[in-house]
């Protein structure tokens, strides 16, 4: 796996844990 896959999941994974902490706001 290189460095940059390592990134584009950690990216991934914090958009979809922002768009979780909006959903638990409403």
């Amino acid at each position: 796996e290189s460095s940059f896959q390592k990134r584009m999941k950690k990216k991934e994974k914090e958009k979809k844990e922002k768009k979780g902490k909006k959903k638990e706001r409403k």
